[in-house]
């Protein structure tokens, strides 16, 4: 099992996909995760999910606070919905970045088949050095 992530790595985390206006919504989500309180961080995100259900930055900072929370499942869920919108033909580096996140999930991914997970990870992350 991998190790969990630490306090440094949750900040570059939560600031390496956040796009267009979102810096100061994942800045007081990352704060509340830090005190504890995931289920704030994620409430914090409901409302602007409601009014914008496919914004595919939204969605990956979703993915974010999932991931750092080790909900991983849910992590993935959000990331490949920001893949639908974010495609590498259309948005390159928004691709890349979100890409790189998922490949983070299946890395950390506990349980089930565990190759499969790290097979996973290693197909997103060669699709990011493309």
């Amino acid at each position: 099992m991998c190790p969990p992530y630490n306090d440094n790595i949750m900040l570059i985390l939560v600031f390496s996909v956040q796009l267009n206006w979102l810096p100061a919504v994942g800045a007081l989500a990352f704060l509340e995760v830090q005190e504890g309180n995931g289920t704030a961080a994620l409430n914090r995100l409901a409302p602007l999910k409601q009014k914008n259900p496919n914004d595919p930055a939204l969605l990956a900072l979703e993915g974010e606070v999932n991931l750092v929370l080790q909900r991983y499942p849910e992590a993935a869920q959000a990331y490949e919905a920001s893949l639908r919108v974010y495609t590498y033909e259309q948005h390159r580096d928004d691709w890349a970045l979100v890409m790189y996140s998922l490949g983070n999930v299946y890395y950390f991914m506990p349980g089930g088949n565990r190759q499969a997970y790290l097979e996973q990870a290693v197909a997103c992350y060669q699709a990011v050095l493309q």
